[in-house]
Formats: structure tokens, C-alpha cells, sequence
């Protein structure tokens, strides 16, 4: 196993970013952060993104806009969900169109979503 993965962790709260970053520290990966689902697509022009990390809830472009551009334009990019509200109906939009392989709450757990993480790695 490609122990140099590259995750983008995309939420528009920067503590998250850095807790989110700070789960994965020594693990193998190349992490990408981004504040925006804007942000996200610019990283993702340049990098190759083998899993991306999602809120839902940002201003300007949400989580399920962006999920499905990135759908689009890198299939292979594995999208995962992570979410403090259980939106619903964007919740169900994004499974219906199968936008997202997972969906995660916050306050996550660091030991379930390396888990989630490390299998969604080995299955592809």
C-alpha cells in the first residue's frame, strides 16, 4: 500500500482543520486543508486528491456542491462526509447521488475516522 495517500480536509472552521490535521499526524499521509469549497477545487487542480473530507454546512459553496463538482471531475477521489448536523435533506441528496462513500458526525472520534480512513483506502 501507497503509504503517501493525499486527504484535503475541507470545512470552513480553521480549529477543525487543525484538529482534523492533527488526527492524522504520523500516519503516512500528505494532508491538504482548504476553508472553502473553492479553495478545495484550486488544491484539487494541482494535487492528486485521493480522499477528500467534507463539511456540509459552509457558506457560499456547501458540502454537497462541492462533493458532486468533485464527483465530476475526479471520480476516483474518494468523498467522505463529515458533519455536526444532521442536515437531511442535504444529507439524503448527497447519499442519493451517491456523492459520499461515508458519512461521519462531529465530534468525531480520531481512532473511528482513521479507522474509516484506513479502510476506505484498502477497498479501493
Amino acid at each position: 500500500m501507497n503509504m503517501y495517500e493525499q486527504i484535503l480536509l475541507v470545512d470552513d472552521e480553521k480549529q477543525i482543520l487543525d484538529a482534523l490535521r492533527r488526527t492524522f499526524i504520523g500516519r503516512g499521509y500528505v494532508i491538504f486543508t482548504a476553508l472553502s469549497g473553492d479553495e478545495a477545487l484550486k488544491i484539487m487542480e494541482k494535487e492528486k486528491i485521493d480522499l477528500i473530507i467534507s463539511d456540509v454546512r459552509m457558506p457560499q459553496m456547501n458540502g454537497y456542491e462541492l462533493l458532486k463538482e468533485v464527483k465530476e471531475k475526479y471520480p476516483m477521489t474518494i468523498r467522505l462526509i463529515l458533519s455536526g448536523y444532521a442536515d437531511s435533506s442535504l444529507i439524503v441528496k448527497i447519499q442519493r447521488e451517491s456523492l459520499a462513500k461515508r458519512y461521519l458526525y462531529k465530534p468525531w472520534k480520531n481512532q473511528e475516522l482513521i479507522r474509516v480512513v484506513e479502510q476506505m483506502f484498502r477497498v479501493e
